[in-house]
């Protein structure tokens, strides 16, 4: 079926095409109920030198350059699984993750939480942070830096209450809803395709029955049709010579009786030629 004429059809079958649009509606229905949405909060954590590193007195926030390797590495110690199974005993029932924030040049930690609940999202975030900054103080510690030599963390914003995410849940109605309509399309054509051809044979039906009617006429027909003996033992030939003289048309009838009368022209030809 050409795509031009799919338009054609679905209106000429409207009444499929309102059922398969009413059953992709459901499908779009129990697609959201099934899949809902999400809850997300993020919070950024900076990294600051130590005490020792500024003059007394100093600004630390004067000697944060060059703590961008220490901020990828505690993203990356963060996001280890050992971390993430520790965090599961201790009660996260979402995901997070753990990223150096690249929009900015200093060295701050972005940290997004998701769950299915906000206050489940909320406490995810609550337990990255607070295990942010042990980790980064344990890394510390395995390579033999000083407590009081080591950078610290700290937390710049953190979401008090949590956003609400849709996009897996527009992915799963997006998905629903092609899949309704391609059903509908599709079952739509093989339905009027096949109300077509039942069309077609209920008008070649009568037609179909002549010809079988034809074929089955009785032997003594069609044996006087042709000429030939009956099952009885009687010639047919005249009979059905007859009959093939009452069928054929007026001017081979006279050319039969011309034929067959030879001595009924011979006196005129006589006359006419003395």
């Amino acid at each position: 079926m050409a795509t031009v004429g799919i338009p054609r059809v679905l209106l000429a079958r409207w009444y499929f095409t309102l059922v398969g649009l009413i059953v992709t509606a459901g499908l779009c229905a129990v697609t959201a109920a099934t899949v809902p949405a999400t809850y997300q909060a993020k919070a950024e954590l900076l990294l600051l030198p130590p005490p020792d590193a500024t003059d007394s007195g100093g600004n630390p926030y004067l000697a944060m350059s060059g703590l961008q390797p220490a901020t990828d590495v505690l993203a990356r110690a963060l996001s280890d699984a050992a971390t993430v199974n520790r965090l599961k005993r201790d009660g996260l029932t979402g995901t997070y993750e753990a990223v150096r924030e690249l929009t900015t040049s200093g060295p701050v930690l972005s940290v997004t939480a998701e769950d299915d609940t906000a206050a489940a999202t909320l406490n995810d975030l609550r337990r990255v942070i607070a295990v942010a900054g042990p980790t980064l103080a344990q890394l510390q510690t395995n390579v033999g830096v000083a407590s009081r030599v080591q950078i610290r963390v700290h937390t710049i914003t953190q979401d008090l209450a949590a956003s609400v995410v849709r996009k897996s849940q527009i992915r799963a109605l997006l998905a629903a809803a092609a899949l309704g309509l391609a059903c509908t399309v599709v079952g739509t054509a093989l339905l009027h395709r096949l109300f077509l051809r039942r069309a077609n044979r209920r008008t070649l039906a009568p037609v179909s029955v002549v010809a079988r009617g034809q074929r089955g006429a009785p032997a003594e027909d069609r044996l006087s049709a042709e000429g030939r003996t009956s099952p009885d033992g009687s010639d047919n030939a005249g009979l059905a010579g007859e009959h093939r003289l009452d069928d054929a048309p007026v001017s081979r009838r006279t050319a039969t009786r011309a034929k067959a009368s030879p001595s009924r022209q011979a006196p005129a030809r006589a006359k006419a030629s003395p």
